[in-house]
């Protein structure tokens, strides 16, 4: 085998990628949250609600951030994998097209709400820049 060969430890360890960005994502998410509590005025009645409700987001953005990163952690440590035989009758099932299309197709819908999101946040820059 060489060094070039995919495996599936290989293969898995590649995607390792998907969880480590959503990760950046989710804690930018929680940092800017977090910023925007400094704007709350807490001697008034709604702010404090809103601040309660920012705290529990903010702490459920911390935590998904930490399990995406410890998943991408254990994708990585999957690299050296050693090959192994694979059902390539099971590989080719109907249920397996199936995951890998739900798979695609949820990618596919992320890359188009990152890139929405993306458009609205550099107009909201813009007057900034």
């Amino acid at each position: 085998m060489t060094d070039e060969e995919m495996t599936c430890g290989r293969g898995i360890a590649a995607n390792a990628t998907l969880p480590s960005q959503m990760a950046g994502v989710v804690g930018a998410l929680g940092a800017v949250l977090q910023d925007h509590t400094k704007a709350l005025d807490d001697r008034n009645a709604a702010a404090r609600r809103e601040h309660a409700a920012y705290d529990g987001i903010i702490e459920s953005a911390r935590v998904a951030r930490i399990s995406l990163d410890a998943l991408a952690r254990e994708m990585l440590a999957c690299r050296d994998l050693p090959a192994a035989p694979h059902d390539m009758d099971a590989l080719a099932s109907r249920e397996t097209h199936d995951v890998f299309v739900a798979l695609v197709r949820a990618e596919q819908q992320l890359h188009g709400l990152l890139q929405r999101r993306g458009q609205d946040h550099d107009a909201m820059l813009e007057p900034n820049r």
